[in-house]
């Protein structure tokens, strides 16, 4: 992913694109379900694509890294489910 030019902030900015909400929603603090699902599939591409740490990840978000650890697996589950993808070809 890193050679086609993706990193931790287009990866957000497409968080948000899929998600239909804004790039600042995606990493704000406030708890709804839209919220909780584009962070937890921001969280799975992020270490699973990009291989950002789970510890930078919670500096970023602001959670602990147990949280980032079950937001890793529901993101998963989320993308697989809706066939979400990180490229839009």
């Amino acid at each position: 992913m890193q050679a086609e030019g993706y990193d931790l902030k287009k990866l957000i900015k497409r968080v948000a694109e899929i998600m239909a909400m804004r790039y600042e929603d995606v990493i704000d603090s406030e708890r709804d379900r839209k919220r909780i699902q584009a962070r937890s599939i921001l969280c799975f591409w992020a270490t699973d694509q990009l291989g950002v740490s789970q510890t930078q990840l919670g500096q970023i978000l602001n959670l602990t890294q147990p949280a980032i650890s079950h937001a890793v697996r529901r993101g998963k589950t989320i993308a697989e489910s809706k066939s979400y993808v990180i490229f839009d070809n």
